[in-house]
């Protein structure tokens, strides 16, 4: 449990190579808009995740590249108006707000998503009003109240959380934060609890891969080669989980696909693995996490794309192949990047490189 005062691996994270780096951060209320902008695009992209997920378990309605480029293309038009206006609620609530409130992160970090929705609606309904040629001033305030209530009915369950969190995070790592809030003990009980019940099994789980993993094959023990061997095996599981059913079954076409499928995907994850963990720099905290994920989201693009077009092979659409790999990433992401986080972080734990808690 981390004692209060002593920076966390995220706060450190954010510290060194978050948005405090950006032109002007160092000015007090400029930060926290970029803190809060960060929270916006973090969200924007995980709900772009999950409601690919929801769509692939429904069923999509829509050609694969389509509706990946539609999903895809929601959450750039959401990201163009959502993470200003985060900026400018966050700036705003720091400019405006009291002290005492400020001095609560996770509060201050869920009442600014909220103005950000505000703002955000207002930038929508101005831009509507603008595209439509509305110029009565109730016709503009409907359309943004319509366009911000719709947004937040369906994405404030993800965001409120994830601003009260930066919000924490951004106020330990500038300082002056409350240590004595409700939030504090949140954390802090939180992170007790999943060090009595989770550490010890995440234990055995690195333990057993150190001993038993793909380390042991030729190269393993270099860490690079390592992570590529890990995100390898992960991504062959991956598809045989979600596309091994049919060939299970005893279909010989589905099989014969279904080993093109690993075929093509181990070697990207492997390649991915490796590139994403020699690219980021010895000592950053979380460097399993990120490597997995970034290294998973590669495979998942690139590999897709070119198991399409081996699929489609001598009839070649660009816009299709490479709107497969978007689809697999947007569409199955929920579930393949937390699959590479995890296996990063373990293989990362396996080198005694860090601690999950």
């Amino acid at each position: 449990m981390a004692a209060a005062g002593i920076p966390t691996g995220v706060e450190t994270l954010c510290h060194r190579y978050g948005p405090s780096r950006l032109p002007g951060a160092d000015r007090p209320a400029i930060g926290t808009g970029y803190a809060f902008a960060t929270a916006a695009l973090f969200s924007t992209v995980v709900w772009v995740f999950l409601a690919g997920g929801v769509r692939f378990v429904i069923g999509v309605d829509a050609l694969l590249h389509q509706a990946a480029f539609e999903l895809g293309g929601i959450g750039g038009l959401t990201a163009l108006f959502f993470v200003p206006a985060a900026f400018l609620s966050g700036a705003l609530a720091h400019v405006l707000g009291p002290e005492r409130l400020r001095r609560h992160g996770a509060f201050s970090g869920a009442l600014a998503m909220v103005g950000a929705y505000v703002v955000g609606a207002l930038l929508v309904g101005v831009a509507l009003s603008l595209a439509w040629g509305v110029n009565s001033p109730a016709d503009l305030l409907g359309l943004a109240v319509s366009v911000g209530g719709a947004a937040f009915l369906l994405s404030g369950w993800l965001s409120l959380p994830v601003g009260a969190a930066v919000g924490h995070v951004h106020q330990r790592t500038v300082g002056g934060s409350s240590e004595r809030g409700v939030a504090w003990r949140i954390v802090n009980t939180v992170r007790g609890y999943a060090a009595s019940y989770f550490g010890p099994a995440s234990d055995r789980v690195v333990d057993g891969w150190a001993r038993y993993g793909p380390s042991r094959l030729p190269g393993g023990d270099r860490p690079a080669i390592g992570a590529g061997y890990a995100l390898a095996t992960a991504a062959g599981a991956l598809t045989l989980v979600i596309y091994g059913g049919p060939a299970l079954l005893g279909d010989a076409v589905a099989l014969r696909w279904l080993a093109v499928a690993v075929a093509t995907v181990a070697p990207v994850a492997f390649a991915a693995g490796a590139l994403a963990w020699s690219g980021l720099p010895d000592g950053l905290p979380y460097r399993g996490v990120i490597a997995g994920t970034s290294g998973m989201a590669a495979t998942s693009l690139v590999g897709a794309s070119g198991f399409h077009l081996l699929a489609v092979l001598p009839d070649v659409a660009v816009t299709e192949t490479v709107g497969f790999g978007v689809f697999v990433l947007l569409y199955l992401g929920w579930l393949s990047l937390p699959v590479g986080a995890a296996v990063g972080c373990v293989h990362e734990r396996s080198l005694d490189a860090t601690h999950t808690f």
